[in-house]
């Protein structure tokens, strides 16, 4: 699953002789998958959906605006909340810095790690060997360090452990469990639709 859009996904048919899940049947997954903040996360990362994303980090500054207020914090520069939901959809792979000359802002897709350029392996020249990249670990993704996230957010170093990180650390697991969830709903969606087809195949055959 990567560009899942009716107008430039395609599905190939299966040898099992069974229908193929169509683009549309995607698309109407994604919209039905989750609540809406999840939807729009599921939409961004997989149909390539911009507005989305841009709905969506309204909707999560909104939550995390709240839950500073519950906690009773009062933090000195609140306008670090917008930057760093957009840098945990950049961690999350959702979206990176635009790579239109003189933009300031961001495209869909994932960043690479720089250490293997995104393959997750690295050569040593020590041990002339391919071996796994320290930085990203292995996943080919870019990893940040709390300096690095701090400086993003718009904020000194010093500032970012405590209320920060752990804010941070929150909206994180927050929005990876709301992929979790929302993918786990639209595969129960497709598996129903897929199960329609069939049942209206084998009526068919019956009549």
């Amino acid at each position: 699953m990567s560009k899942l859009s009716p107008k430039i996904c395609r599905f190939e048919p299966r040898t099992t002789g069974t229908a193929p899940v169509s683009s549309e049947d995607v698309s109407t997954a994604l919209g039905m998958a989750a609540s809406r903040p999840a939807g729009l996360l599921l939409r961004a990362k997989w149909a390539m959906d911009y507005q989305a994303a841009v709905a969506f980090v309204e909707l999560q500054v909104e939550r995390t605006e709240k839950r500073i207020a519950r906690r009773r914090w009062k933090p000195k520069n609140k306008l670090a909340v917008r930057p760093m939901v957009w840098l945990a959809m950049r961690e999350l792979g959702i979206v990176r810095p635009s790579r239109v000359y003189g933009s300031t802002g961001y495209e869909l897709g994932a960043e690479k790690c720089g250490g293997c350029d995104g393959v997750g392996r690295r050569y040593s020249r020590r041990q002339e060997k391919n071996i796994q990249c320290e930085r990203c670990e292995g996943s080919g993704e870019k990893r940040w360090t709390d300096n690095e996230r701090a400086s993003r957010c718009g904020l000194h170093h010093t500032s970012w452990a405590g209320n920060w990180a752990d804010l941070y650390d929150w909206m994180l697991e927050d929005m990876r469990a709301m992929q979790r969830k929302a993918v786990a709903q639209m595969w129960v969606l497709l598996a129903d639709v897929h199960s329609e087809h069939l049942d209206e195949k084998r009526d068919g055959h019956g009549g």
